[in-house]
């Protein structure tokens, strides 16, 4: 009996949740099932102001998880600049893509065809994208290498995962949209 009133329960429920899903945004005119998919697809929305947060946030992790002696923070600095220069041109790229989203966005509620685009040219953009990931983690071994000779076994052991962490999470600034 419990089983059934459970089970009737939740069907009420979800059937009085529907209608309210299928409804329009009021700001974009899309259904909501359409945009709770793209934003979940895409991820939550981050400002310039919380991005810069998290960055804060990753470099002060990695600098309070290697608990740095006072011989080993003069060369702090260097890392933290390049890691912040990488943040910096991640944080313009994915505006410049954003916009370029956007603006794709709005020629298709138009009524404009989108173009497909070109596979070669797509393959040029992640080529494109692969230089700039290799010279970065480039400047970021150059900048790291004073510091990480300077560090203990210790350290050196917790580096690497704060590190990758202060890069933007498991796979590094490569994860990006």
């Amino acid at each position: 009996m419990k089983k059934a009133i459970v089970a009737a329960s939740t069907a009420l429920l979800l059937a009085g949740l529907t209608p309210a899903f299928a409804q329009a945004d009021q700001k974009d005119g899309k259904p909501a099932v359409e945009k709770v998919e793209r934003d979940r697809q895409q991820g939550p929305r981050f400002s310039a102001e919380d991005r810069a947060a998290f960055v804060a946030a990753r470099l002060a992790a990695l600098k309070a998880g290697l608990q740095l002696t006072s011989e080993q923070e003069p060369h702090w600095t260097a890392l933290e600049t390049a890691l912040r220069g990488i943040a910096d041109e991640r944080a313009e790229r994915f505006a410049e893509r954003r916009a370029g989203r956007d603006e794709d966005d709005s020629e298709a509620d138009s009524g404009e065809r989108r173009e497909r685009r070109d596979v070669l040219q797509v393959l040029s953009w992640q080529a494109e994208g692969l230089r700039a990931r290799a010279d970065n983690l480039t400047k970021v071994a150059e900048a790291a290498k004073p510091l990480y000779d300077s560090l203990n076994d210790a350290q050196k052991r917790r580096f690497g995962v704060l590190l990758r962490d202060a890069l933007g999470g498991p796979g590094g600034p490569r994860h990006q949209r």
